[in-house]
């Protein structure tokens, strides 16, 4: 059997409840159900000049949240960490030693979870920078939104989308955002077209995650299906 990845314990016995946890390229970042931001890093070392992994540097910002983080997604190209606590957005500044918070999203209030996408750069519009589009969950609508400069606005081509039941994931493939509702599963593009994609009827819908190719697995219980 193949081993295409190894184990390596970042931390052992954390006196503390982890619900959410995000990434980039050089730190981990868990959300704790108290509120606790914690970010771990590879410590350097000396001898190569490279990067250790045996040990890892941790941080702990008591004072993030009020309440539980259960959702984190760090954006490092617009210097912005957003996290779901207390069934709202707060916009974070990635820049900054403690992660102060810049905004507090009210449009987002009562959201379940959210899904970010990083649209490239549009040569025929003239948009010179990398757009940051948002899709916020909340029961049975998501809505769409746009970084703008400082500050979350709606999406024009595709203010909101509504469901007859409530949205219980959701991810994003591309231009495409793929929505599980009850034992049914949606996408839509964009620019405001949704589809019906399969049901799985009598499963128990768990989760589902992105892969390349837009193939995504869906998991129930003990099974996984393409």
């Amino acid at each position: 059997m193949l081993d295409v990845y190894s184990v390596e314990p970042v931390a052992r016995k954390l006196p503390l409840v982890i619900d959410a946890l995000s990434s980039n390229d050089r730190c981990l970042y868990a959300g704790t159900k108290n509120g606790f931001l914690i970010s771990y890093s590879p410590k350097a070392n000396n001898e190569t000049a490279g990067i250790s992994t045996q040990g890892y540097s941790m941080h702990m910002q008591k004072s993030f949240s009020k309440k539980s983080v259960v959702q984190l997604e760090v954006i490092p190209q617009l210097n912005l960490l957003l996290c779901l606590s207390d069934n709202v957005i707060q916009i974070h500044d990635y820049g900054q030693v403690n992660f102060p918070v810049l905004s507090i999203m009210a449009k987002s209030k009562g959201a379940t979870e959210f899904r970010v996408s990083l649209l490239p750069q549009d040569e025929h519009s003239g948009q010179a920078e990398t757009r940051l589009i948002l899709a916020v969950a909340i029961r049975r609508k998501c809505g769409f939104y746009i970084w703008d400069k400082s500050e979350f606005v709606e999406y024009s081509p595709l203010v909101n989308i509504s469901f007859n039941d409530n949205i219980r994931r959701m991810v994003f493939y591309d231009n495409f955002l793929v929505f599980a509702v009850r034992d049914e599963y949606f996408y839509a593009n964009i620019i405001g077209i949704a589809r019906r994609l399969h049901s799985v009827r009598q499963f128990l819908w768990k989760a589902c995650n992105k892969r390349r190719l837009r193939k995504y697995p869906v998991v129930r219980n003990t099974d996984a299906r393409r």
